[in-house]
């Protein structure tokens, strides 16, 4: 029974290790929302998928909030892929008021193909271009998508 447990415990550590490159490209931990207060921030969304495209965003929605008492803008994003070896993907967000890109992360749909990028700490009522490039191994694009999102203004005292 000892030996029995031992080794769904394993199992169990392994099953977590397989989903560790998933939490550490969305910036360690998925803040959930923390007094998100819901709602996007408008703008349009603009798609880009080259002809006889082997891969699609298939999902690509941004929402605002608040980590504690930083702005926050929280990416879902879904890669489809039939390219028939892994993709490179990377989220940047750039900062309409400065034109700099104050986030970015990247991985590959072979460790994670969907998931929720974590914006924790833009500026307050600032829009932002977050945009989503997806490429192969030469480096050309295969999907890309954007959206302009405006982050909440600072949260009054006591709120």
């Amino acid at each position: 029974m000892r030996r029995k447990f031992g080794v769904m415990v394993v199992g169990a550590v392994m099953g977590l290790l397989a989903l560790a490159p998933a939490a550490m490209a969305s910036g360690g931990v998925n803040s959930g929302g923390v007094n998100s207060g819901g709602g996007g921030g408008g703008g349009g969304t603009t798609t880009t998928v080259p002809s006889g495209s082997c891969a699609q965003i298939t999902t690509f929605a941004s929402s605002t909030g608040y980590y504690s008492v930083y702005a926050a803008i929280w990416t879902q994003f879904s890669i489809s892929d039939s390219c028939g070896s892994p993709l490179n993907w990377q989220m940047t967000y750039t900062n309409g008021t400065t034109g700099n890109v104050d986030f970015a992360r990247g991985s590959s749909t072979q460790y994670m193909s969907s998931g929720t990028i974590d914006e924790d700490w833009a500026a307050f009522s600032t829009p932002y271009t977050v945009t989503l490039n997806v490429t192969d191994a030469s480096g050309a694009t295969v999907a890309s998508r954007s959206a302009v999102v405006t982050t909440k203004a600072p949260k009054t005292p006591g709120a």
